[in-house]
């Protein structure tokens, strides 16, 4: 007996489950790759899609996610500590104070079309202590620290930029689909 039509209809119709690979508790060096806010099936959820480009261990407990490899930074918004997650973040990879991490700052900083943090690193060390309403649960706090480019390194990241945008709009004209 193989899938009812109906349920083969409801998987078709539904949005595909992309988790991501979370930051253990480590130290790390990473690069930027998505910034974004995205309504999940608790809520509106915070995602930074990193590409890993130095990991060191901090601990004893856990093997720092891998060079080269891919992880997320989730933050689900329906926690009282959701927005100063979001914040803290924030001021890190702007590399401003928290007074101007304002509302316009925050829509800039996540417009998905325009993604101003792409390819910008960002430093983490990534630790546990227990869940503040439930002791007897782990959770992984951030200390999110900016990495400010040298001139040098701006004009790199500007121009990897320039060289993907050009190339999305090049697969768009040429009726290639775009991730």
């Amino acid at each position: 007996m193989g899938i009812s039509a109906s349920l083969a209809a409801s998987i078709a119709a539904s949005k595909a489950n992309r988790n991501g690979v979370y930051l253990v508790p480590a130290g790390y060096e990473l690069e930027i790759q998505k910034v974004m806010f995205d309504k999940k099936t608790k809520g509106d959820t915070f995602i930074v899609e990193f590409v890993v480009l130095k990991s060191w261990m901090t601990n004893d407990k856990y093997k720092p996610n891998a060079e080269k490899s891919q992880a997320s930074y989730v933050v689900t918004m329906n926690q009282l500590s959701s927005p100063g997650n979001v914040k803290a973040f924030l001021m890190a990879a702007l590399g401003v104070p928290e007074e101007q991490v304002t509302a316009q700052a925050i829509e800039e900083a996540t417009n998905e079309k325009t993604q101003p943090l792409r390819f910008f690193r960002i430093k983490d060390v990534a630790f546990e202590k227990p869940q503040r309403n439930d002791p007897s649960k782990m959770f992984t706090y951030h200390n999110w620290e900016h990495i400010e480019p040298s001139e040098e390194e701006f004009a790199q990241v500007m121009a990897r930029r320039k060289a993907a945008d050009d190339k999305v709009a090049a697969d768009a004209a040429a009726g290639k689909p775009t991730a």
